[in-house]
């Protein structure tokens, strides 16, 4: 059975592999800046953590700071920063799904996987592996 790691860039290690014990906090940073329901964002990726920029209309802008310390593990491999754009409503959806009460699981973040998606996955966890 292969790791998450090498089903997302195959024999390549990803440019981006974090891990995350609380993600009910990364939820609640995120949803302070999700104005709308259908909102687009960019995650930018760096050797110093996440950030998540969201604009409307070109006028307002706000951003999340997820520094490299928040994270159990960052690895970062990449050269130079890569963006990507995703609906922010989605991507809280999805971390959202890790998050249970009263258990507090593991999450790894990984980028770029297979089709240059971000990759969700529960680690540690005493059933099979959650991807989202």
């Amino acid at each position: 059975m292969s790791s998450a790691t090498e089903d997302a860039g195959g024999d390549e290690a990803p440019d981006l592999r974090c891990q995350l014990d609380c993600v009910q906090g990364m939820v609640d940073a995120l949803s302070s800046v999700r104005w709308k329901r259908h909102q687009d964002a960019v995650l930018e990726l760096s050797e110093h953590g996440i950030v998540l920029i969201v604009e409307e209309t070109g006028c307002l802008q706000a951003k999340v700071y997820l520094k490299r310390e928040l994270f159990l593990v960052y690895e970062y491999a990449a050269e130079g920063r890569p963006r990507l754009g995703l609906s922010l409503g989605l991507f809280v959806d999805s971390l959202n799904t890790f998050s249970v009460p009263g258990h507090n699981s593991i999450i790894e973040i990984l980028y770029p996987g297979p089709d240059m998606q971000l990759l969700l996955n529960e680690c540690y966890s005493c059933c099979c592996p959650f991807y989202a």
